[in-house]
């Protein structure tokens, strides 16, 4: 996969990663592509950021990284922070729940707040 993240590094401090994937619908669209996401494009969205922080990295870029794509729990918000994303955005989950970051948001700061079982906070 060719990364051109090196020339984001110049212009922009940080790059927002999957919006939406491009997939034919069958049945329906009249089998025009249309974008999907949501749940369906979480995995490989977390790979996406993956693979754009390991370009980051190898090439010393400045460049900050934010996860987009099929986020509706806690747990997903730190599959894309141990990817390497520095922060998260949610866009689907919100249309379909709207208190839902409200609750990822509550649902983080109690497991830092939680003491892990050596005894310090995660």
């Amino acid at each position: 996969l060719h990364h051109p993240v090196h020339r984001l590094a110049e212009p922009a401090d940080a790059v927002a990663t999957t919006n939406c994937v491009a997939a034919t619908v069958r049945g329906a669209f009249d089998g025009q592509p249309r974008g999907i996401g949501g749940r369906a494009i979480l995995d490989a969205s977390v790979r996406q950021v993956e693979s754009i922080a390991e370009r980051v990295a190898h090439q010393g870029l400045a460049l900050r990284i934010l996860g987009v794509g099929g986020i509706t729990t806690a747990q997903d918000v730190r599959r894309y922070l141990s990817a390497g994303a520095e922060g998260v955005q949610l866009a689907t989950a919100v249309m379909v729940d709207p208190e839902v970051g409200l609750r990822i948001r509550k649902r983080l700061q109690a497991q830092c707040d939680s003491p892990s079982p050596r005894g310090s906070k995660q």
